[in-house]
């Protein structure tokens, strides 16, 4: 009996030792499970704000964009008429438009004399003018059309005034997915383009669109170019 009685405690001793070795292990796993828990919730907020951050930024382009796309249906432009008006208006001097060229040799040339400032300095520049009112043949800081935001940035002289003078400013491409930061997007025909802004690169830009808005970003996947001049020649 005694020896049966001393292998028996030895065995619930054995097991007690074990069972209470195992709920340890147990304690000690769950704490682990509970650390790495509690560490998954702020990895979680950062991937959360980065995506909140680029939902807002993308959603505040497709705003932007199909807001402008929206204006400019609603706003007859008279080609030739209306720009060139308003900025002799404005200037108080008349601006003759030139026959627009695509020769790639004469164009560059003319960019490359024309052009006051490098592409990244007209695209800081240009971007330092978000929230300016649209102003009809404005070219100054305290109001812009379209072609004027151009003239600006650029530093442009008074032969690249409106939209349509600028498309001498380059050769036409048309693959507008490729445009890098700098480049020039336009928006109808070569002979009678309505709209300018200036390429941010992946399909972003800034541009004056119609009165009653300020200058803002938009995107070409909402609001598309027909063309555009690359100035980073």
């Amino acid at each position: 009996m005694s020896a049966n009685t001393v292998s028996l405690t030895g065995t619930l001793g054995s097991d007690t030792t074990s069972q209470t070795s195992n709920r340890s292990d147990a304690l000690a796993t769950g704490l682990d499970q509970v650390t790495t828990l509690s560490s998954t919730p702020a990895s979680q907020a950062t991937a959360t704000t980065s995506a909140t951050n680029a939902a807002a930024t993308q959603t505040s382009y497709e705003a932007n964009s199909a807001a402008a796309l929206q204006s400019m249906s609603n706003y007859t432009i008279s080609y030739g008429t209306v720009e060139e008006t308003a900025a002799s208006y404005n200037n108080g001097a008349s601006q003759t438009a030139q026959p627009a060229q695509t020769g790639a040799t004469d164009t560059t040339n003319q960019a490359n004399e024309a052009t006051g400032a490098n592409t990244s300095g007209a695209v800081a520049t240009a971007r330092s003018m978000i929230g300016v009112p649209y102003v009809w043949g404005g070219n100054t800081p305290s109001g812009f059309d379209c072609s004027g935001l151009v003239q600006y940035s650029y530093n442009l002289g008074p032969n690249y005034r409106t939209t349509y003078q600028q498309t001498n400013l380059g050769q036409h491409k048309y693959d507008v997915e490729n445009a890098q930061s700098g480049d020039l997007y336009f928006w109808g025909t070569e002979s009678a383009p309505y709209h300018v802004a200036i390429a941010e690169g992946n399909g972003n830009y800034i541009q004056a669109p119609t009165p009653g808005q300020n200058v803002q970003e938009g995107n070409i996947q909402y609001y598309r170019p027909n063309f555009y001049i690359s100035m980073n020649q």
